[in-house]
């Protein structure tokens, strides 16, 4: 019964745990298709906000590309690797962007196009890259403000687009896609994965005992 009730606990625990990263992590998926002659079927790529664990005010964005998929280094001023809008229009400071984009630092809301999506207060961009450069299919950084950030979409066709990304589709064409909020919510982080895969393993390990001293007894 002890063995019982202590993975009862470890899997409670484990589930808490998941729930609680759920609840921080926000998934958008690029869905939204207004390329040149279409990027294909989609979907496109997601963009996963979390709310940071240790520094206040602060939304880490990670941006993963769909596989044969990558953003496009253009000079066009309609578009860009990433735009986006914040409730209140706040000034913030973007950090940790990884290497060849470019936005690094204070940021103050503007008005920049997105063709096909509207306008958005904040950019990301990707310069023209050496002849022989690989384009990035990932893109990760910190948005800190100074107060807690609220992201705000743009209504386009009936959806609400938090996102817009210029990117080269995996059949050869580019432009850009629009990210809208995934259906049911957040996802759980690896770790939390992990205390969850522990916490089944424990029930699964009750579940045999019982069996067997169900199977002794009879």
């Amino acid at each position: 019964m002890k063995k019982q009730a202590l993975l009862g606990a470890a899997l409670g625990l484990a589930l808490s745990f998941g729930a609680a990263s759920m609840a921080n992590a926000t998934v958008y998926v690029f869905t939204q298709d207004a390329c040149t002659g279409t990027c294909g079927t989609g979907p496109f790529g997601t963009v996963t906000v979390t709310n940071d664990a240790v520094l206040a005010n602060t939304l880490d964005f990670s941006v993963q590309l769909a596989a044969g998929e990558s953003f496009h280094d253009t000079g066009d001023p309609q578009h860009h690797a990433l735009v986006f809008n914040l409730v209140g229009n706040p000034t913030i400071t973007i950090a940790g962007l990884n290497s060849q984009f470019t936005a690094n630092g204070s940021q103050a809301a503007g008005s920049t196009s997105a063709s096909g999506f509207g306008t958005f207060d904040y950019v990301i961009d990707l310069p023209k890259l050496p002849k022989g450069s690989v384009n990035p299919t990932t893109l990760w950084f910190q948005a800190t403000g100074a107060a807690p950030l609220t992201l705000e979409s743009n209504t386009v066709g009936g959806k609400q687009v938090y996102f817009a990304s210029d990117i080269f589709g995996a059949n050869g064409n580019t432009g850009n896609v629009g990210a809208i909020l995934q259906t049911g919510g957040g996802v759980p982080e690896p770790a939390s994965w992990a205390l969850m895969l522990v916490g089944f393993g424990g029930l699964g390990a009750a579940l045999r005992l019982r069996r067997r001293h169900a199977l002794a007894l009879a």
